[in-house]
């Protein structure tokens, strides 16, 4: 089963190395910042501007001890059409505020800045995908609908973002995953299987996420060491 290395890469344009795996070494990476994989083999361009940075995480999370995974299920829910790109999954720079999403008064002596009344403060329009300079919307990814922003407890606090558990929970399996603490917080947990190693960055926790599905084993450490602020103390 081949792995759509494509589905966890970024469309960030400050970090242009995050829109294609890149190889480092004898793996392939690939990331958009919030979920990352590593592959076995040297499949992909070297990319120059990719952190090397990268390989130190994959190294430290390798390292750890993992068990069996039980995937996670939710009940799917109704997407609603993407309002930054009116569901084209596409858009184009604002030729009125030149992708500002404001601009000054027209009234010299006002000097204020107003969100650009053609683009409604997005400094973009919706676009078609064939459209010149037209882009994948940065709010769907290109999908024209609302991404799924849920997020999900795994017990002891560890929540990440359910997109992305789906998204490695569709790799090839059998899956184990392994996590570790430092100090009171969490390092991101690592999943594995057959050709690959993915992690999956820990959102803060806020006790009311939308998905619970306890999967940690017993851990050393104690809900006693969790900052107040998160289980409601002083």
């Amino acid at each position: 089963m081949s792995i759509n290395l494509m589905a966890f890469c970024g469309q960030e344009k400050a970090h242009s190395w995050m829109a294609q795996p890149f190889a480092i070494g004898a793996f392939t990476y690939a990331t958009n910042g919030h979920v990352a994989i590593r592959v076995d083999g040297n499949v992909a361009l070297d990319v120059p501007d990719a952190p090397k940075s990268i390989e130190g995480l994959f190294a430290e999370a390798v390292e750890r001890e993992f068990v069996s995974f039980a995937s996670v299920d939710a009940e799917p829910i109704k997407p609603k059409r993407c309002d930054q790109c009116s569901g084209h999954g596409y858009t184009i720079e604002c030729d009125v505020c030149d992708g500002e999403g404001e601009h000054e008064c027209d009234n010299a002596r006002c000097g204020c800045v107003h969100d650009c009344g053609s683009c409604r403060g997005k400094g973009c329009e919706p676009a078609l995908k064939g459209d010149d300079d037209a882009e994948p919307c940065d709010w769907c990814g290109g999908a024209g609908r609302e991404l799924d922003k849920r997020s999900v407890n795994l017990g002891h606090w560890l929540v990440v973002q359910w997109r992305y558990l789906q998204l490695v929970q569709a790799l090839p399996g059998p899956i184990e995953w392994a996590v570790k603490m430092e100090g009171s917080e969490h390092k991101p947990p690592a999943f594995r299987g057959p050709g690959w190693l993915a992690i999956i960055m820990p959102m803060r926790p806020s006790g009311h996420e939308d998905i619970t599905a306890t999967r940690l084993p017993n851990l050393e450490q104690s809900i006693s060491s969790i900052p107040s602020s998160i289980h409601g103390g002083q």
